[in-house]
């Protein structure tokens, strides 16, 4: 669906004389991001406002998709597969988010953010077939990366010392669930190669 509106609205531009026929494919692809994250950005506020956590929810969000853009993690094969699970995903972290406000359960989620936190820092940038990175964007995706979880510790430890829950588990949450989905990319990508090999 995503995939189709950025098409029409490319195609309507291009109609317009607004862009050129050969950044058609760059536009689209530029349109589908745009449209997918304010449908996910969405999807977050919804599950937030039901669970009466919707600074959280924006928190996190926030939190997740700009580690996202740079860090990378494990991509769906088909776009509905990709909308239907990533929606899953976020859900059920505004769930959790809002269980762990619920029962205060500082200590483990300090530790998970540590371990999510080294996780991206050795692992990312994974890139995909689609959009491969070459040596130079592969460092300064790393750098990025790196500047990026620097922030989030020091917001995470301030908000954890002041017993700023509505911040601080929304970050760990987003902070652990990329390095999962970084980590189940690492695993796929070893085990195509793998494949690959043999």
């Amino acid at each position: 669906m995503g995939t189709w509106i950025a098409e029409q609205i490319t195609c309507k531009l291009i109609a317009s004389s607004v862009i050129e026929e050969g950044d058609r494919e760059l536009y689209s692809y530029g349109f589908f991001l745009l449209i997918s994250k304010i449908f996910f950005f969405f999807v977050a506020v919804i599950a937030g406002l039901l669970t009466d956590t919707t600074v959280e929810s924006i928190i996190f969000y926030v939190v997740f998709m700009l580690l996202r853009t740079y860090a990378g993690g494990i991509h769906a094969r088909t776009e509905m597969s990709c909308t239907v699970l990533t929606t899953l995903a976020l859900i059920a972290s505004v769930l959790v988010i809002k269980q762990l406000e619920m029962h205060t359960i500082g200590a483990i989620s300090l530790l998970m953010f540590g371990i999510g936190s080294l996780c991206i820092l050795v692992f990312s940038p994974l890139d995909t077939d689609g959009k491969p990175l070459d040596k130079h964007e592969k460092r300064q995706y790393k750098t990025i990366c790196i500047a990026i979880i620097i922030i989030y510790v020091i917001v995470a430890l301030i908000a954890w010392i002041h017993c700023i829950k509505n911040i601080f588990y929304p970050v760990c949450c987003g902070i652990c669930l990329e390095s999962i989905l970084l980590m189940l990319g690492k695993i796929c990508d070893h085990r195509e190669s793998r494949n690959h090999i043999i």
